[in-house]
């Protein structure tokens, strides 16, 4: 498994901040998948299903607390190796239940996200 949490400041030639707007990314995500003759699929924790324009609008209305040069969202890289995959079937199910609980975990070591936050 790579796993990589991107610097989007110093990302190849792809460099994009975000402090701002998801779009630029979201795009980009968009443009990568037609690339690979694929359609670009989001997900949350609560849904399979998300159009970019909801992502985006889910991401960038996140702010409260934030200042203006303050990360708004974080991208990270999960990808399996072909023996991972293979073991799993290509599940696209078992890729976004792996996902989800990565990032229930990740979120454990943020102050007011994790479980602590709710008690």
């Amino acid at each position: 498994m790579y796993v990589k949490l991107i610097n989007p400041k110093t990302h190849g030639k792809a460099a994009y901040t975000n402090t701002g707007s998801s779009a630029q990314t979201l795009q980009y995500l968009q443009h990568e998948a037609v690339g690979e003759g694929q359609e670009a699929t989001f997900f949350s924790a609560e849904s399979n299903e998300l159009s970019a324009a909801q992502l985006r609008q889910f991401i960038d209305s996140n702010v409260k607390g934030l200042r203006a040069t303050k990360a708004k969202f974080y991208s990270l890289v999960l990808s399996p190796s072909e023996q991972e995959l293979g073991h799993i079937g290509s599940d696209p199910e078992k890729l976004r239940a792996y996902t989800r609980e990565v990032l229930r975990i990740k979120a454990q070591n943020f102050p007011g996200i994790g479980p602590a936050a709710a008690s």
